[in-house]
């Protein structure tokens, strides 16, 4: 017969078991980004970019890169930025919705963070103007990290309610409309993700602030 566990062993491997199985629930917050109709120039032309994924983290994005863009930018004609305000437009079957106030905020900080991931490498301004580029985002889904089991899980082993937030994107000539870039993307929390894990909406930051860092350096041309 097998060598029973020792008690504390047997106890660890079912903690263990038990986060594995509230991580693999967890994952289930990932879903296909959206094609919620916010994007002008709709979704045909969108392909799958794996080379802007992150390793380790749930990660999906997909991309419409023009060659109108490609050229202004060899040519160095990408120097000022418009940033709309962003929207939430929650999906009809979203399984989870934020409070109107905290909608409002996760609006407020999509257009903070992505105004100052650009401001480092394009003048910015606060209308759109001939010349100027103006970046259209929308929040589309997302999900919240419960705390309260993160933190009762941390004792045990790590956090494992994990967030996620889609979003879809959009790049327009300023005077004409004329779309140069598209974007959809769906972005995961991740358990290594920690202190994210313990604020509600601390995954849909981290993911929010990815886009917008991935913004600054498509319009770079990196």
């Amino acid at each position: 017969m097998p060598t029973p566990l020792p008690r504390t062993s047997l106890r660890r491997a079912v903690t263990r078991a038990l986060a594995l199985t509230l991580l693999t629930a967890s994952c289930a917050h990932m879903r296909p980004a959206t094609e919620s109709g916010f994007l002008a120039g709709g979704y045909a032309e969108l392909t799958p970019a794996p080379e802007r994924q992150v390793w380790g983290v749930p990660d999906e994005v997909n991309l419409h890169f023009t060659d109108e863009l490609k050229r202004r930018i060899e040519a160095g004609e990408i120097r000022t930025v418009y940033v709309e305000p962003a929207v939430y437009l929650p999906q009809e079957n979203a399984r989870y919705r934020p409070t109107e106030a905290a909608g409002e905020r996760l609006e407020g900080y999509a257009t903070r963070k992505f105004r100052d991931a650009l401001s480092s490498d394009f003048n910015m301004v606060d209308a759109p103007i001939q010349g100027s580029v103006t970046v259209r985002l929308a929040l589309t889904d997302m999900m919240n990290s419960n705390v309260w089991i993160n933190t009762v899980m941390t004792a045990l082993l790590v956090p494992v309610d994990l967030g996620a937030v889609s979003g879809e994107m959009e790049i327009v000539d300023s005077v004409t409309g004329e779309r140069l870039l598209a974007m959809t993307a769906t972005r995961g929390g991740a358990f290594f993700l920690f202190i994210e894990a313990f604020n509600r909406h601390g995954h849909v930051r981290h993911g929010i602030k990815k886009w917008a860092n991935l913004t600054s350096r498509l319009l770079r041309g990196s």
